[in-house]
């Protein structure tokens, strides 16, 4: 009868770690309730002819609590979002608290000295102009006659 309970606490430990991976933070219960829990910001990725854009959601962190870089082939995104220090009695928990980190693969050619990021409201905007070797070029053809 315990072998079942063994099998079983297996299987939720395999299930906790496949959350994990797929959702960048540990699954609600005990974990988080002990302020371990670690967390990924939703971002938005998207391009144009000129640059690659990323949006963050980070709502409630200051500037000083955000670290961004390029290193390598990656930008780089990590950071901590502390839980309130004072004791509360919670009827409802939602919000993910303890460190974050996220890694992007940068397979376009950008302009590392031209990179910009702003944060305003909790979205931190990130900018990487493409190459000028990487973007379109109208070549113009000559007629023969």
């Amino acid at each position: 009868m315990f072998r079942w309970f063994e099998d079983l606490n297996a299987v939720q430990e395999q299930l906790n770690q496949v959350y994990e991976e797929a959702y960048g933070r540990k699954p609600q219960g005990r974990a988080r309730e002990q302020g371990v829990a670690s967390w990924m910001p939703p971002v938005e990725v998207w391009e144009n002819e000129s640059s690659i854009y990323l949006s963050f959601d980070l709502p409630g962190l200051t500037i000083q609590e955000i670290d961004l870089q390029i290193e390598g082939e990656q930008l780089i995104i990590k950071g901590e979002r502390k839980a309130p220090e004072e004791k509360r009695n919670y009827r409802r928990r939602e919000k993910l608290y303890g460190n974050f980190y996220r890694a992007f693969n940068i397979t376009t050619p950008v302009d590392r000295e031209k990179v910009a990021a702003s944060y305003r409201n909790g979205m931190l905007e990130v900018m990487l102009p493409k190459s000028e070797a990487v973007k379109p070029k109208q070549i113009k053809i000559s007629v023969e006659e």
